[in-house]
């Protein structure tokens, strides 16, 4: 729950509360004390309400950390899409005090090597639920409100991407700053288009995002993805990308 989102703050009311303040003030200056008295009041009454409204919103934030930075990379190990290996490396800010435990979701078409896998630092556990393969994570130690922390998780996918037209899923679980995603085509088999778009229930559009399709110094061609901050959780922030190879 939140009592009022600060990003979804009505600023034409704060703005005309500031204006009211400030021409009172001058006013009162000028020719009445009283309403110099108002205007203050008046300003001193919007500060305190601005101020409850931040911290109640601290105190109910539901997310634990913030991720400042994420880069995603999709390694096609092989031309039929049979194995590919994840890796992900993201910072993590803590919102909060004693950060011990992060879960992170993977869906595949086909299935992820639970046994086989890296997440630094600390230990983890994969266990699928609902068609979803789940990965949680106890950290190393607590960490504390502000600390931050890098990670780095590996896993390998099989029999995932074994079609012509594929595509990953982009749905972020917690609020994050930057997000890049690669994804590395295997020499004798190039991305041979591609399209970005964004998930509205079960309709996909094109969406425009920062992309390019690279040629890789090993003539491996790489796609590479920027996404925008995705801060608000309220909103859908669902993305996809889709190519042919």
């Amino acid at each position: 729950m939140s009592f009022l989102n600060k990003n979804d703050f009505n600023k034409s009311t704060s703005l005309l509360a500031a204006i009211l303040t400030i021409v009172s003030v001058i006013y009162g200056m000028l020719t009445d004390l009283n309403l110099l008295i108002i205007g203050l009041t008046i300003g001193l009454v919007y500060f305190i309400i601005y101020c409850i409204i931040y911290f109640l919103n601290k105190l109910n934030d539901p997310y634990k950390f913030t991720i400042t930075a994420s880069e995603l990379c999709i390694d096609l190990l092989d031309e039929t899409g049979s194995n590919a290996k994840i890796t992900k490396t993201h910072t993590i800010k803590a919102k909060k005090d004693n950060l011990s435990k992060i879960t992170d979701i993977f869906h595949a078409d086909g299935t992820i090597d639970t046994e086989n896998f890296l997440v630094s630092p600390g230990t983890g556990k994969i266990s699928k639920k609902a068609g979803a393969y789940i990965l949680e994570t106890s950290l190393n130690r607590p960490y504390h409100r502000n600390e931050v922390v890098d990670r780095t998780i590996e896993l390998n996918f099989i029999d995932t991407f074994t079609k012509r037209n594929e595509w990953w899923d982009v749905s972020p679980l917690h609020p994050i700053e930057a997000q890049k995603i690669k994804i590395k085509f295997p020499r004798n088999r190039p991305c041979q288009s591609y399209e970005i778009q964004k998930i509205e229930g079960t309709y996909a559009a094109p969406y425009k995002l920062n992309s390019d399709l690279y040629p890789g110094e090993d003539k491996r061609s790489i796609l590479v993805v920027d996404f925008p901050p995705i801060l608000d959780m309220n909103k859908k922030n669902e993305y996809r990308i889709s190519w042919i190879w």
